[in-house]
């Protein structure tokens, strides 16, 4: 938890939404003319409040200001706003922002930002309104959007103590957005609005056994790039009129993203290209295009660069470059042709994320506007690379066998379920017992070391080994197959090293009673 916000009475009056004069909820995503007009009002309600400081009486002289307009707005139905409200909110990471700015002032609280992002929503809402799968998944992605923008807002506004008052003001509006944006998640995946975290988190993948080798390898020789949070925006993908474009770095102008060039295409020079032989049409013969690596982080957004396993300044650059090693959503590489995107995979050795991840990213590009007619989709098979099954897009979306993953990949945890209530109950269950489990065996390890104690040597080496797990669903499997009850264990244990008796398979037992 972080310390508590240095938030002056001042600051937080504004942040309360006392001085906006209507409600700062929303019973939906507002659209975007009730959006605008809200904008209009906390201005409004800004100046006043600024007003008031030089004459103190003004806002109690003036018994109309801070009503509502409307029986229907009134502020008395709004969420609290107390200290653990605020901690939860300066606590909170939103992975990596998708402004070009860390700052707080203009850019952050720059209401056209958050009001393009709600007037896509009500577009595709309009046009995505079957609420099949595939609709709900585009819904998502823009929501997502919503939900992360007005999230990383209020983190920010809460740890800079340099917040302005127009910042403190907005952050009654954001959050209001923030939490209907978290209303509708809930409803699209049938979850409670405040486990929407829960669930976004359950959409990421991490680094498969095999990234986290080569990257420890790398990193023990300091060859390898992990990018910080601000050096990550360089390579972050715009979508705009359906063509993809980076940001240049001197200029600030948006350029098309162009994989054909030569740095892209030259043989050995991007460790893209393994496996990469069908980005182009050999009956028409076309020649190889260059290929990008792509990773999508939780808040949807899109990064890309030439990958390279040793000649990159810095070291080499994988993907797990873009985020340091942490979760993602989605990986592989991509072809664009001077901003037309025209081939995208799921190869990547780091993640190996499924066909399921990769359906993520077709969505959020779908419900960016990008042009999918055209795009073809190849989808790894890791027992046969060179003939891993091509679509078009469109196919890969209609095909429910490729959407839900046809393939069994070698790496748990590949597919991600859909988080129901009663997944929720069974997670917390599994925590429950994880604890349970770390508790025993410390007990264990500390009884283990009195004189009188008699463990044997396979007891005390298997306690030690559990000590050292760090992820729950690891240990819990290593538990359970050191007791004999699964065949399976993550870290490929000789099956002698099972317990057969004494106090500790005793201990580990009722554990997992939990």
């Amino acid at each position: 938890m972080a310390n508590k916000p240095n938030i002056t009475p001042e600051q937080r009056e504004l942040m309360s939404g006392k001085h906006i004069g209507q409600s700062t909820d929303f019973k939906k995503m507002p659209r975007i003319d009730e959006w605008r007009n809200l904008v209009t009002t906390a201005l409004t309600g800004l100046s006043c409040f600024r007003e008031s400081r030089k004459k103190p009486r003004l806002l109690e002289s003036d018994p109309g200001f801070g009503k509502s307009k409307s029986s229907s707005s009134s502020t008395q139905g709004s969420r609290s706003l107390d200290d653990f409200d605020l901690q939860k909110f300066a606590s909170k990471s939103f992975e990596i922002s998708h402004l070009e700015s860390k700052m707080i002032g203009p850019h952050l609280t720059d209401p056209d930002l958050l009001g393009a992002a709600i007037e896509r929503y009500n577009t595709a809402s309009l046009t995505h309104s079957s609420k099949d799968k595939l609709d709900n998944s585009i819904l998502g992605s823009l929501l997502v959007d919503i939900y992360s923008l007005t999230g990383t807002f209020m983190r920010r506004v809460l740890r800079d103590e340099q917040r302005s008052d127009r910042d403190c003001q907005f952050f009654a509006i954001y959050r209001g957005v923030h939490f209907a944006a978290a209303d509708e998640l809930g409803r699209i995946y049938e979850v409670p609005g405040d486990e929407i975290d829960i669930l976004l988190q359950r959409q990421m993948i991490g680094l498969t056994p095999h990234g986290k080798e080569v990257d420890a390898l790398q990193k023990g020789t300091k060859a390898l790039v992990y990018l910080t949070d601000a050096e990550a925006l360089a390579y972050r993908i715009h979508i705009e009129g359906g063509k993809l474009y980076y940001r240049d770095t001197v200029t600030n102008a948006l350029t098309a993203f162009d994989t054909t060039k030569k740095e892209w295409t030259k043989a050995g020079g991007n460790s893209c290209h393994l496996g990469c032989e069908l980005n182009y049409d050999k009956s028409k013969k076309e020649k190889p295009k260059g290929v990008s690596g792509f990773c999508m982080t939780l808040n949807r957004s899109l990064y890309a660069f030439r990958h390279s396993l040793k000649d990159q300044p810095g070291g080499a650059f994988y993907h797990s470059s873009y985020t340091g090693g942490s979760d993602v959503i989605c990986t592989g590489c991509l072809t664009v042709v001077n901003g037309v995107l025209t081939y995208l995979n799921n190869f990547s050795g780091h993640y190996r994320p499924t066909p399921t991840q990769l359906q993520l990213v077709v969505d959020h590009l779908r419900a960016f506007g990008a042009p999918l007619a055209n795009v073809k989709v190849q989808l790894l098979d890791p027992n046969d690379i060179a003939h891993s099954p091509v679509m078009s897009a469109t196919d890969f979306l209609k095909n429910q066998d490729h959407r839900e993953a046809q393939f069994e990949f070698d790496v748990r945890g590949r597919v991600t379920p859909l988080l129901t209530r009663k997944r929720i109950e069974e997670k917390h269950r599994e925590h429950l017992r994880a604890e349970a489990v770390r508790t025993a065996v410390a007990n264990y390890i500390e009884r283990s070391g009195k004189w009188y104690a008699r463990a044997s040597e396979k007891s005390k080496e298997t306690a030690q080994r559990l000590s050292t797990v760090v992820n729950e669903e690891d240990l819990l499997q290593e538990v359970r197959f050191c007791l004999g009850l699964s065949p399976f264990s993550p870290f490929k244990t000789p099956a002698d090293k099972r317990l057969s008796d004494g106090e500790l398979k005793s201990r580990l037992l009722e554990a997992l009673k939990r």
